[in-house]
């Protein structure tokens, strides 16, 4: 995703039109950016009213209605202007809340702590690998040197062990 602005935009969108953009997700996974960009709404309609005729011609019912149809599509065509990895990344953070970055910190934490520090395993609880996750997010300049996580982590546990932990 470009900016930050885009997610929100994105996240905006699809919370509002809730629950239909999820259905429009997952027909947007099914067709393909391609193909949905390419349908025309009007020919879209025709076929929608000629199902429902159908399913009502057999005594039966349609599964949605025509406006919910379109505004699927709709929704559909809007969603499609976004890459499929940025709408997967929006989405994934705004379930889980927590950032890639994050989610990465807090597999790379336990590791890190256990394999390159020496800490026994059984020390290593949710509080440390929080507390120290937290830490690293916050200060995200050392993310990628290596040698400075490990220094950054060191330190960390310095200060739990001052605060009796």
């Amino acid at each position: 995703m470009s900016n930050k602005t885009n997610s929100e935009k994105l996240l905006a969108y699809y919370r509002q039109q809730l629950p239909i953009s999820a259905m429009a997700l997952a027909y947007l996974f099914e067709k393909g950016t391609t193909t949905v960009l390419s349908i025309n709404v009007d020919e879209y309609t025709k076929q929608i009213k000629a199902a429902i005729e159908g399913a009502e011609s057999k005594g039966g019912m349609y599964f949605m209605s025509l406006d919910v149809a379109v505004k699927l599509l709709e929704v559909a065509k809007e969603l499609a202007n976004y890459s499929i990895m940025d709408i997967i990344m929006v989405l994934s953070n705004e379930i889980s809340g927590k950032t890639s970055l994050r989610r990465y910190i807090d597999e790379e934490v336990p590791f890190r702590l256990v394999e390159v520090l020496g800490v026994a395993e059984k020390d290593v609880d949710e509080d440390v690998v929080s507390v120290c996750a937290e830490a690293l997010e916050n200060d995200s300049d050392i993310m990628f040197d290596y040698d400075a996580i490990d220094d950054f982590l060191r330190d960390r546990l310095k200060e739990l062990e001052g605060n009796g932990r």
